[in-house]
């Protein structure tokens, strides 16, 4: 039987989706979800799309895409074949990691494509996996939020435009999370779910709680490294420190699952800041030459899977 036509057209806005195969997971790792991106970043480069948001969950991801050559489906296919070929090459296995083709549909009313980042964004919270977007890296909010300066393959300042910059972004998510602002009239007709029109219900008390304080995670950091708190929070550039203080706005984020600015501001470092020293860690290996900043990261990572204090 032959296959569904795909509706896309020079032009065309989606709202894409896919899930892992036997509803399993896709993102095993920060190293995953890295590689991910930077097959979306080359999509953008190779094929002309423009992606505007995405959010990477465990088991299945979202990107809001402009098909500005109405070649959604080459980019998609690339992005899918070489991230399946990364993951069986790291596991040693062979088989699909998808169910199946990409799903899209087609947004075309302002109002819900200006409202999608919103629900994206909120997924890892409506999952519990956090208690505020700001707390989860694999998502575009914090380039929304203004928080983190955004990758050059992701189209920002584009729908900056249309809430009024990242405070009107933040102002219409805080209204949809505190309950005074509904999704748009026929929102559910660009989701992926069966359900009829209605307000995101935010969990009052999530059941996922990061494991340790801000207090607790520098302490971690001091005891690790030798370096005391006091020198974390200094802002000078000497040679002494700089691993180390690096490090422990790594583990704010991660460990005591901080937002990037509130991190930042328990460090006395700027957002701007903050954000070249996490975009560091995402090339592992590429910058801060030190082998031992390394290697204490995999000690608080291997401290983070089993749940240590």
């Amino acid at each position: 039987m032959p296959r569904e036509k795909r509706d896309d057209f020079v032009g065309a806005c989606h709202h894409v989706m896919n899930r892992g195969v036997r509803q399993g997971s896709i993102f095993y790792s920060e190293q995953h979800c890295i590689r991910f991106l930077e097959l979306v970043e080359e999509a953008v480069e190779r094929f002309g799309i423009r992606v505007f948001a995405y959010v990477l969950m465990s088991n299945h991801y979202h990107l809001q895409v402009e098909s500005v050559r109405g070649n959604l489906s080459v980019a998609m296919r690339m992005i899918s074949q070489a991230y399946t070929q990364y993951v069986n090459k790291l596991s040693g296995f062979d088989g699909p990691v998808f169910r199946g083709r990409f799903k899209n549909k087609l947004v075309t009313n302002d109002a819900h494509w200006h409202y999608l980042p919103v629900y994206m964004h909120l997924n890892p919270v409506k999952a519990r996996m956090v208690s505020h977007a700001g707390q989860y890296l694999w998502s575009s909010y914090s380039s929304f939020a203004g928080e983190t300066v955004a990758p050059g393959w992701l189209s920002v300042s584009e729908m900056h435009e249309g809430y009024g910059g990242a405070k009107g972004y933040l102002e219409l998510h805080r209204d949809v999370v505190e309950g005074r602002e509904a999704e748009p009239d026929e929102f559910e007709s660009i989701l992926f779910e069966n359900r009829g029109a209605q307000k995101i219900k935010l969990p009052k008390v999530a059941k996922h709680k990061p494991f340790r304080t801000s207090t607790a995670a520098l302490r971690e950091i001091s005891d690790l490294t030798g370096v005391s708190v006091a020198h974390l929070k200094q802002t000078g550039r000497g040679r002494v420190g700089n691993a180390p203080r690096a490090l422990a706005l790594w583990w704010l984020v991660f460990g005591a699952e901080l937002g990037p600015t509130e991190a930042a501001r328990k460090l006395n470092m700027t957002p701007n800041a903050a954000s070249k020293i996490l975009s560091k860690f995402r090339l592992e290996g590429t910058s801060y030459k030190s082998t031992e900043l390394w290697d204490w990261k995999q000690q608080l990572e291997e401290k983070r899977a089993i749940g240590g204090v």
